[in-house]
């Protein structure tokens, strides 16, 4: 187990050669499940009916989502449905606002409690279109849980001597100086506080930047979050040492294409993880790489992603 400063700069520095959203080009919809997973980046180009895109994801979510949000902060009850809220987000002696989608299925009237996804994008890529490419949505409704997908801030990163311009998320500094980390505990907090939300049920889940954000949670964050599922990257440190000293050993799965220059980064912290306990396991998508979202010939994005989020509520330490 060891920390190697290479690795943390290959990451960073890849990661900005990449734009992480899930693009791919247009094609016939043959089933909803293909539909969502070829949406244009963060664009409804008219190919899916009302109900299997985002086209009804962002008229029912921010139309009526905004005036839910301002309503839920008050109430603390989660409304089913696709919602858009504020979060404030104290760090570093300052506080900023910053974004997030939620999406709560129609379960969150009838159980008592519901597990919560918080699911990270990459580089460049949005909310909306992150929802709309993974079939986030859907997804929510069909396993029962909520989904919290918050908005990243591009900005220059600084990291000891070293300046990273145009990265969404800091998955590097510790949170005193970590806007992103903090704001990733304040989702969870909101969450846990509407009384909707299951506080042992918390998992998260990120692509490439997003990522390495939700290993870098997951890792400090060890004694709430109960599951990492990693997209794309790996341990954003490489930093066996902190991976040993986290409070608990919780269960990851990561996925990353035979192709992606962050191979080696994933299989990495695969063997870090295990080393130090955690339940870990590596698919290697062969014929992937980095961007798009890491699937095989003739699968579907948003069927594979809706398994890793129902492989998720299943794990636990």
């Amino acid at each position: 187990m060891n920390r190697t400063l290479p690795a943390v700069l290959l990451a960073t520095l890849w990661s900005l050669l990449v734009v992480d959203c899930e693009c791919v080009p247009p094609a016939p919809c043959a089933t909803d499940d293909d539909c969502l997973a070829d949406q244009v980046c963060g664009v409804d180009d008219g190919r899916c009916g009302p109900g299997e895109g985002e086209g009804e994801g962002e008229g029912e979510g921010e139309g009526e989502g905004e005036g839910e949000g301002e309503g839920e902060a008050d109430t603390g009850i989660l409304n089913p449905g696709r919602s858009t809220f504020a979060v404030d987000v104290s760090t570093g002696g300052a506080t900023v606002s910053r974004t997030m989608e939620l999406i709560a299925p129609a379960s969150v009237d009838r159980a008592p409690l519901v597990p919560a996804i918080i699911a990270l994008h990459g580089n460049g890529d949005t909310p909306t279109g992150f929802i709309a490419a993974l079939g986030l949505q859907q997804s929510a409704e069909a396993i029962g849980a909520v989904v919290a997908v918050p908005a990243g801030r591009n900005r220059t990163v600084t990291f000891g001597t070293f300046e990273f311009p145009g990265i969404d998320w800091d998955a590097y500094n510790e949170l005193a100086n970590n806007e992103d980390l903090a704001f990733v505990d304040a989702i969870a907090a909101r969450l846990i506080a509407t009384g909707d939300v299951d506080p042992q049920q918390i998992h998260v889940f990120g692509y490439s930047q997003g990522g390495f954000l939700a290993f870098r949670t997951a890792i400090d964050r060890a004694s709430t979050i109960k599951s990492a599922v990693v997209v794309a990257a790996g341990d954003p440190l490489n930093d066996g040492n902190r991976i040993l000293a986290t409070a608990r050993k919780i269960p990851f799965v990561l996925r990353v294409g035979q192709n992606d220059a962050f191979v080696d980064i994933a299989r990495a912290a695969r063997n870090n993880l295990i080393t130090s306990g955690h339940p870990a396991t590596i698919v290697e998508v062969a014929g992937a790489g980095h961007a798009p979202f890491p699937i095989a010939a003739g699968e579907s994005t948003s069927v594979v992603v809706r398994a890793l989020l129902q492989q998720q509520l299943l794990a636990g330490p």
